[in-house]
């Protein structure tokens, strides 16, 4: 029953493992493919939108860009990514231009967003896990990798996996080897055993 358990445990642990490094090698490769993970720092895009969750942006074209989607575009003259809902598009000679608005704005953003600008689209919101981050103001910690920018929350997130995947990757070695190092100490003890009933009768010879 005890072996059952602990099996169960490590069978357990095993699947921990795998979705903590497959979220580590998905935050690497969708991270320099042009997704983007960041901490929402204020709260223009309440209630639906908290500050201190993290937003997910899928890269898209901004011709598949609608009315009523939520989109993470550069700010003009900062550079700032900001989440915003689109709420009218304009098609002129030189491009498509945005007009944005945050939930909780009673205004429009001042300045329409072109088509370039638009990093991405949001798919994914997930409350509270850049809390860390957004209390200590380190979201904004422009970070460099392989020549793309990445939030701070993103190398966090790294690290966190990595230091996790670690302990779990040791813990499967330990797994793997428990057969091989037990079955090595019963031979090792046989081995002892035969030695020593060998110098009893040697003994009694």
């Amino acid at each position: 029953m005890k072996r059952a358990v602990i099996r169960t445990i490590k069978i357990v642990a095993l699947t921990i493992s795998g979705v903590i490094i497959s979220i580590f090698l998905f935050m690497i490769v969708a991270s320099l493919s042009g997704w983007h993970f960041d901490v929402v720092p204020t709260i223009s895009m309440e209630p639906g939108i908290m500050p201190g969750g993290l937003v997910v942006g899928e890269p898209t074209n901004p011709q598949d860009v609608s009315v009523g989607e939520i989109v993470l575009y550069k700010e003009q003259t900062t550079g700032e990514l900001i989440c915003h809902r689109v709420i009218n598009i304009t098609d002129t000679n030189t491009g498509l231009f945005f007009q944005t608005k945050g939930d909780n704005n009673q205004n429009p953003d001042p300045d329409l967003v072109p088509g370039k600008n638009i990093a991405g689209k949001l798919v994914l919101y997930i409350p509270k896990v850049g809390q860390l981050a957004y209390s200590s103001k380190l979201y904004a910690a422009p970070v460099t990798l392989f020549g793309h920018g990445l939030s701070f929350v993103s190398i966090l997130i790294i690290i966190v996996c990595l230091i996790l995947a670690g302990v779990e990757i040791e813990t499967i070695i330990e797994w793997v080897s428990a057969p091989e190092l037990q079955k090595y100490k019963e031979r090792l003890k046989k081995r002892n055993e035969r030695l020593l009933k060998r110098k009893k009768i040697f003994r009694i010879g």
